[in-house]
């Protein structure tokens, strides 16, 4: 009785949890993906503006810069992100 109890629960850990395992790690990857195409796709926002600098002779020179969105919002990703040095010192 004990063996076929030992025969199941070691057949349960070889078959089913390597399919689980594999079934997590394609729907992360999926899960990734769409918001990789999501988010690529919600590039093409742009708007430019330009820095001006007005000098004591009347001359002005002046500079264009476009817009990243995607850095614009860098501080608030990085904040949702775990700080690497603890996790490195083994803190987190």
């Amino acid at each position: 009785m004990n063996e076929v109890l030992a025969l199941l629960f070691l057949g349960f850990a070889v078959f089913i949890w390597p399919y689980l395992l594999f079934r997590r790690m394609r729907s992360v990857r999926d899960t990734v993906n769409q918001r990789t195409a999501a988010a690529s796709k919600d590039r093409s926002y742009s708007a430019p503006f330009v820095d001006e600098t007005h000098h004591a002779d009347g001359s002005v020179t002046a500079r264009s810069f476009d817009f990243d969105e995607d850095l614009s919002n860098a501080d608030k990703r990085a904040a949702e992100l775990p700080d690497i040095n603890q996790t490195l010192q083994g803190k987190r």
